[in-house]
């Protein structure tokens, strides 16, 4: 393949962000191990971008689960309960797929990369 004719596309700036706001809100530090999800499909000479990061497990758990003890009515509560139920199910299912990496790391690799590929 000739990656000099293809314009490769892959824009890390929303996962960047995220991450330095949890660094901002004091809920992640650089050091702090998380979890990614890298695409199944190679980029620029077999680059697997990162498309997705969540908190290590046993917190991204909590996380989830927390939002649910936020409503106040029936209703809500129930409405609320299915949704968690359903991110937890598709956390679980891509579960086996992430891969830990320190913050520090993780930002390092998509700042990199986002300077190239852009």
């Amino acid at each position: 393949m000739d990656y000099l004719k293809c314009h490769l596309s892959y824009d890390y700036e929303e996962l960047i962000e995220e991450l330095h706001e949890e660094l901002a809100d004091g809920e992640l530090e650089h050091e702090d191990v998380i979890q990614i999800l890298r695409d199944d499909k190679a980029i620029f000479e077999n680059y697997y971008p990162i498309v997705e990061w969540f908190f290590e497990h046993d917190l991204e758990v909590i996380f989830i689960l927390e939002d649910e003890d936020t409503c106040t009515n029936e209703f809500d509560q129930a409405k609320e309960h299915k949704r968690v139920e359903k991110e937890l199910e598709q956390y679980l299912k891509i579960k086996p797929f992430l891969t830990q990496i320190t913050v520090k790391d993780a930002l390092k690799e998509m700042e990199y990369m986002d300077r190239i590929i852009k």
